[in-house]
């Protein structure tokens, strides 16, 4: 049958300074994220950090896992609205600009 794997690339994104606090201040990061991917204020996790460790795991699964298979990732927000950017072919610092995620709402990507 079938059975989860946790894995570690798919947790959250850090969010530095801002962790365990509102959300408020998801915004002024997000703003940040569209002019640099690979940097951000306030020790938060980069969007190009972010997409380089989920493009390890997909790697990994796509090596391990017959073909054609199905992988279901569940994940935080950010995490999975990068991912979707990059199944999009734009830039993950363009995350926001794809259809935002509600919880546990599937989305299908395929990279074929």
């Amino acid at each position: 049958g079938l059975k989860p794997d946790i894995s570690p690339e798919l947790r959250e994104r850090n969010f530095g300074e801002l962790e365990l606090t509102s959300d408020a201040g998801y915004a002024s990061v997000w703003e940040e994220d569209k002019t640099s991917e690979h940097k951000n204020s306030r020790e938060v996790e980069p969007v190009a950090s972010v997409w380089a460790r989920i493009s390890v795991l997909l790697n990994k699964l796509e090596m391990a896992i017959p073909k054609p298979s199905v992988i279901i990732l569940v994940s935080h927000g950010d995490t999975l609205q990068i991912t979707q950017t990059a199944f999009a072919c734009e830039p993950p610092s363009q995350h926001r600009g794809q259809q935002h995620l509600v919880q546990a709402e599937w989305r299908v990507l395929c990279n074929e």
